[in-house]
């Protein structure tokens, strides 16, 4: 084992060995890192090649990995007002679902995320991001 994978494992709070094989231990880590700003976090949960599409006024907007991680950069450690759930949808021995419902005061981000594994690690490859209704929101307490 590397110097470096050695440093990595056991600085990381992302994925311990037991979780190592499981898509459900990235969705906690991809929350987690949301609800937290945390970058670093997120780029080791994170495909090279992931990307996020954002649902807005009829367009999708597409942001690679590496734009997210600068925007998150430029945020560090700003702490996100919101309560979660997340659920798995489908789930195979190398790609799953999983939906984060993100409640902020005053809207609902649900978060829809593709799960791969790559390489014995599971990582994210893409999330789809979709504001629900605000008109809608106002009647859910």
């Amino acid at each position: 084992m590397s110097l470096l994978f050695s440093i990595l494992v056991n600085k990381s709070e992302a994925q311990s060995s037991k979780d190592t094989l499981t898509s459900n231990a990235v969705a906690r880590d991809y929350i987690q890192s949301v609800k937290n700003t945390d970058f670093k976090k997120m780029r080791f949960i994170l495909s090279n090649t992931a990307l996020v599409k954002v649902a807005r006024a009829g367009k999708v907007i597409t942001v690679t990995r590496d734009q997210l991680l600068e925007d998150m950069k430029d945020w560090k450690g700003v702490q996100q007002n919101f309560e979660y759930t997340y659920s798995t949808i489908c789930s195979s021995d190398a790609v799953s679902i999983a939906k984060v419902t993100l409640k902020y005061p005053f809207f609902t981000l649900d978060e829809y995320l593709i799960i791969e594994k790559q390489e014995e690690r599971w990582k994210i490859t893409q999330v789809v991001k979709v504001y629900r209704d605000p008109t809608e929101i106002i009647g859910q307490n």
